[in-house]
């Protein structure tokens, strides 16, 4: 995946999340009876969003031919290959 996709990709997760945070925002000061319920959608997003972000690109990585995920190798291992 390339540099400028994974930028594009981080800017737009920013973006959702702000806008998030800001309806939240805009609910609890309107005292509506379910800005808890937003507010709660805004935490569990702010977990998963990155998360989702992260597996995209790992899979992305091992389903491209020629290319492997960095995984880093036990040092016990490299000295076995010796």
């Amino acid at each position: 995946m390339k540099q400028r996709t994974k930028q594009i990709m981080a800017w737009i997760i920013i973006a959702i999340l702000v806008l998030m945070y800001i309806l939240t925002l805009v609910f609890a000061l309107m005292k509506t009876s379910w800005w808890k319920d937003a507010f709660r959608v805004a935490v569990v997003t702010t977990i998963l969003l990155p998360i989702c972000f992260y597996l995209i690109i790992f899979f992305t990585r091992m389903l491209t031919p020629g290319k492997t995920p960095d995984i880093p190798v036990p040092e016990d291992a490299q000295e076995e290959k010796e």
